[in-house]
């Protein structure tokens, strides 16, 4: 104990005759602060890389969950749907006065505009009529659905609204009507598109499914 308290007084004497202080130098802050920085730098291009790719992971669950929808919402209505007509038009206008003015087929290689009749009626008696149309103009690219009863027939430009979220943007879409036997049609459809505005956070994403008309 007496030693110990020597030691102490003695190291605190020398400090005291040659001029020094117990503490950090200079450099050794400086290295110190060095250090610091380039651990707050790894940590942080770390968390900045982690939130770009829970970004990325959420922009891509959105845009699947929107295509789903999408894609479900169609399907539900062609499965009871019947005489289904799809073809290739540029305008939207010359598509809609297409339906009225052409007798339905049973089948059509592709398009990407589809309309057809609900095998469903609503409350005062009038069959429902469904139309889905890709608009593909650059400031668009966006699927867009109509519905009418029979007599407000033809569809017109105003009565298309979209299906898919704003941030989604569909590259390609269209529609196959196939015969399937024993009066059935069956409507394959086809998808693709991405979702994210800025190019590191872009989520590409495509999709077919095939529906079937219920008896």
């Amino acid at each position: 104990m007496f030693y110990l308290y020597s030691y102490r007084n003695s190291r605190k004497l020398k400090n005291l005759q040659t001029g020094k202080e117990n503490g950090f130098s200079l450099v050794e802050m400086i290295v110190s602060l060095a250090v610091f920085a380039i651990a707050a730098v790894v940590a942080g291009g770390a968390f900045i890389s982690v939130l770009g790719s829970n970004k990325k992971a959420q922009s891509a669950k959105n845009a699947i969950n929107n295509m789903n929808y999408a894609l479900e919402s169609m399907s539900r209505e062609i499965r009871t749907g019947k005489n289904f007509f799809c073809t290739y038009e540029d305008e939207l206008s010359n598509a809609v006065s297409t339906y009225v003015t052409t007798d339905m087929i049973d089948s059509c290689p592709s398009g990407n505009f589809l309309v057809f009749n609900s095998r469903k009626i609503d409350s005062g008696g009038n069959v429902i009529y469904y139309a889905y149309f890709y608009d593909d103009r650059v400031t668009e690219k966006d699927i867009k659905k109509a519905e009418k009863i029979e007599s407000d027939l033809p569809f017109g430009t105003a009565d298309f609204s979209s299906i898919m979220s704003p941030n989604s943007k569909v590259n390609n879409f269209n529609f196959r009507v196939e015969d399937a036997g024993s009066n059935l049609q069956t409507v394959k459809i086809f998808i693709d598109g991405e979702a994210g505005d800025k190019d590191k956070l872009k989520t590409f994403f495509n999709a077919q499914t095939t529906v079937t008309q219920r008896l």
